[in-house]
């Protein structure tokens, strides 16, 4: 089965209008076809030894594989955080009318 051309990239952010901002920007910039935001998550991690809790937004941004390197290259530079989590999800199927339709917004 051959890979499908879609991701998903996962990106915690540190609040809903960062979220919104970075996503809006892939969106309008056709680097992603999509982004779908989870305005409130808490988070739990080790920060320069410590032990951190902290409410979070999360960003998905739904994009083509061959625009991956366009998405993390603007995520690395407009994230706020030193170390910004952008985690890649790599898709097993995708219907094809919303696969098209993606391709298609992201031309």
């Amino acid at each position: 089965m051959a890979e499908e051309p879609i991701v998903l990239v996962y990106v915690p952010c540190p609040d809903l209008d960062t979220a919104t901002s970075l996503g809006k920007r892939l969106v309008a910039e056709r680097h992603a076809a999509c982004v779908n935001i989870f305005p409130e998550m808490i988070s739990c991690y080790h920060w320069q030894g410590a032990i951190e809790d902290d409410r979070e937004s999360v960003l998905i941004v739904k994009t083509r594989r061959d625009k991956l390197a366009l998405v993390r290259a603007f995520l690395e530079e407009h994230h706020p955080y030193e170390v910004p989590a952008i985690l890649t999800i790599p898709l097993e199927h995708v219907n094809r009318p919303y696969r098209d339709w993606l391709i298609k917004e992201t031309g």
